[in-house]
């Protein structure tokens, strides 16, 4: 997750061509690796997995040669 938000500062979301699965399908895959560790919501790998979930998945990415 770490290297997909690092790639999607660099390239924006051309980063998803890179996968066999669209960024729905990833979405979803995450979301639900987030689902299965929900015991653990009150640890910092839980939380820092979840910021990463929703700006990877929920904010607006661009090249940086697009600006």
């Amino acid at each position: 997750m770490r290297s997909i938000y690092a790639d999607l500062k660099t390239i924006g979301e051309k980063v998803w061509e890179r996968f066999n699965a669209d960024k729905e399908k990833l979405q979803q895959y995450y979301e639900n690796i987030l689902a299965t560790i929900s015991e653990i919501s009150d640890s910092d790998m839980y939380y820092d997995l979840s910021e990463l979930i929703e700006d990877i998945f929920h904010l607006e990415w661009s090249h940086n040669d697009d600006k």
